[in-house]
């Protein structure tokens, strides 16, 4: 009982530990600066050209880290409610023990999973990247490419509509204040200038 105890414990720690290391990625990736990146390019560094590969791919890159980490999340909480059944066997009432349960790992994700990495991995944004380059280019390469690829096509089709409805809203608004506006209020320059506008922002 006591060596399978230990031994969720310990694979406990290494689900945070990995949960960190993923949540303190996104941050170190998308905290790099331009100046950052090519300071490295002139070292020609393999972890360089990863880290600027996935860049190419913003979205994609981060569908990967959010999967990721939302997977390792749904395993730790599955360890630790198997573990309180071990931990929390002399509390009779399972209401607090559910309620112990939720506040502890609520307690260890937020804070061993999400804060103290993002602030570490915020202060030191290059170093982090290039420590995560490799096995976060292998894990969207190799192991989850068949939702990422999936998931970022469909974000960007999504934004694009967004910006297409943006644009022709906008487009519409400013035709509706053109026909309003009395022609001796602009002169006919301004008013051709103003329809041009009109007219390019309704050609694709």
């Amino acid at each position: 009982m006591q060596g399978s105890l230990l031994i969720q414990l310990l694979f406990l720690t290494l689900l945070l530990v990995t949960s960190g290391l993923i949540s303190g990625a996104e941050v170190a990736f998308f905290s790099l600066t331009k100046d950052q990146l090519e300071s490295e390019e002139e070292k020609k560094s393999r972890q360089t050209e990863v880290i600027q590969k996935m860049l190419d791919k913003p979205k994609r890159l981060l569908a990967t880290i959010l999967i990721t980490n939302n997977f390792i999340n749904i395993a730790i909480v599955l360890l630790f409610a198997n573990l309180g059944e071990e931990l929390f066997s002399q509390i009779e009432n399972p209401l607090l023990v559910l309620l112990i349960e939720i506040g502890l790992i609520t307690f260890l994700i937020l804070f061993f999973g999400e804060i103290l990495p993002k602030i570490y991995a915020n202060r030191n944004a290059l170093s982090f990247s290039k420590t995560m380059a490799f096995p976060i280019f292998t894990i969207d390469r190799y192991f989850l490419f068949f939702m990422t690829i999936p998931m970022s096509n469909i974000t960007r089709f999504m934004e694009s509509r967004l910006a297409r409805k943006n644009n022709e809203f906008s487009i519409d608004k400013l035709s509706q204040a053109l026909e309003l506006t009395d022609e001796q209020e602009t002169t006919k320059e301004e008013h051709k200038i103003l329809q041009g506008i009109v007219n390019f922002g309704n050609t694709d």
